[in-house]
């Protein structure tokens, strides 16, 4: 709405401005000439504003109404932006008025962000006494996440002070207060390491953890703040630890397992990503499944049972955390997860063939990656089932020989297996 409030005006300006500086060219001027142009009668000039030339029936003749209209336009237009012109050398400017007026218009359209920041940070320190200022407080927070994704912005905001009021809306009474002020701090830090440190020095890891880990918090709540935790420790492993350590993964192992079903399925994002990022939590993992008195205590049977979720995200969201937990793992670690699960494999080829991939086991990273279309999740459920198989890595892709029809690694005929 905004957007088309601005282009209105902004078409409005600029038919002014075309007014303002036409209107005064068209004048009667020398004779010869009609407001100072050379080349344009006045007969044939007003055509242009809807005269028209008739026969003697009194029917008009297009030809000859459509002809001057096209060339008087292309003369005006051409002696208006002729600067070596005697006629625009001689054209007086626009009186001080009309410019004052142009400039108001077109300062107007701009917006000041400064103004937007520092009015929305005064309504964030309102007291929250009345729904007026509790709605303030809201509109203040969706201006600021409106203009935070730009960089630059989001560093004005902070160099101005305006992010400690945010961080202590994240104790308002009123949930969306509360989350929307999560999103102000998920938003403002998407790439920026600098300010990413900052906020965590303030104080907002801190509060969006302990949120996100308040079972009895609002669903939209919690979810803002995993968003926002997971911004904020992303790319720095001290913060990782920390978020880890301080019932952040316990909250993930819930969530994974009973969650509500958006914040499930950020749960084993946010869980691959730090698997990802983080070698000492995938050690972990695995570790805690190696002993016989931890097994089953770890995160990894959360994530097998994932594998069985009704919701496609969510079972490719598992496929994803175990690949990334096994890809590296040494051989012992994949036998103990084999004998944990021994039913993983069969449920990876049934996977694949709901998929439409076949059911049969590939080299990893075989084919698939060749193939134009083939989801990432087909790819990355063979190259799971390889390595629980085989317990290989990932390999650059090999060409089989035709010989290898009837092997065991063959692929059956399906539709996805036709190039």
């Amino acid at each position: 709405r905004q957007c088309s409030e601005r282009g209105t005006i902004a078409r409005r300006v600029m038919c002014l401005a075309v007014m303002l500086c036409i209107v005064p060219a068209c004048q009667p001027g020398a004779s010869g000439s009609w407001g100072g142009i050379r080349g344009v009668d006045k007969t044939n000039f007003l055509r242009l504003r809807g005269g028209q030339k008739s026969d003697g029936a009194g029917n008009p003749d297009k030809k000859d109404i459509q002809m001057p209209i096209l060339n008087n336009m292309l003369r005006i237009s051409t002696a208006l932006t002729n600067v070596s012109s005697e006629e625009h050398q001689a054209r007086t400017p626009l009186d001080p008025d009309r410019l004052a007026f142009l400039r108001n218009a077109m300062a107007e359209m701009l917006e000041n962000t400064t103004d937007v920041f520092v009015m929305s940070v005064e309504n964030l320190q309102l007291d929250e006494d009345s729904d007026e200022n509790v709605h303030l407080k809201i509109v203040a927070l969706e201006n600021i996440i409106e203009r935070v994704d730009h960089m630059d912005l989001a560093v004005g905001l902070r160099n101005m002070g305006g992010f400690r009021p945010v961080i202590s809306c994240l104790s308002s009474t009123n949930s969306s207060v509360r989350w929307k002020a999560a999103e102000v701090l998920a938003t403002s830090v998407q790439n920026h390491d600098e300010l990413q440190r900052d906020l965590v020095g303030m104080g907002a890891l801190e509060k969006v953890t302990k949120m996100y880990a308040n079972r009895s918090e609002d669903g939209m709540v919690r979810l803002k703040s995993l968003n926002a935790a997971s911004a904020l420790v992303r790319g720095n492993q001290t913060s990782e630890m920390w978020f880890l350590y301080n019932e952040g993964l316990g909250s993930l192992r819930a969530d994974i397992q009973v969650g509500e079903l958006r914040i499930r399925r950020k749960a084993l994002f946010v869980l691959t990503h730090l698997l990802r990022s983080n070698a000492v939590l995938k050690a972990a993992i695995l570790q805690i499944e190696d002993g016989a008195a931890t097994q089953g205590k770890g995160v990894l049977p959360e994530v097998v049972q994932c594998l069985n979720a009704s919701d496609l995200q969510v079972s490719e969201f598992a496929v994803s955390a175990l690949l990334v937990l096994l890809e590296d793992a040494a051989r012992p670690h994949l036998d103990a997860v084999r004998a944990q699960f021994p039913n993983l494999r069969t449920h990876l080829q049934a996977r694949l063939e709901e998929l439409g991939a076949g059911v049969e086991v590939v080299e990893p990273g075989e084919e698939a990656r060749e193939e134009a279309g083939v989801p990432s999740e087909v790819e990355e459920t063979r190259r799971l089932l390889a390595l629980l198989s085989h317990g290989r890595r990932s390999e650059p892709p090999q060409r089989r020989p035709q010989s290898a029809r009837g092997s065991p690694g063959h692929r059956s005929k399906g539709r996805r297996s036709a190039r």
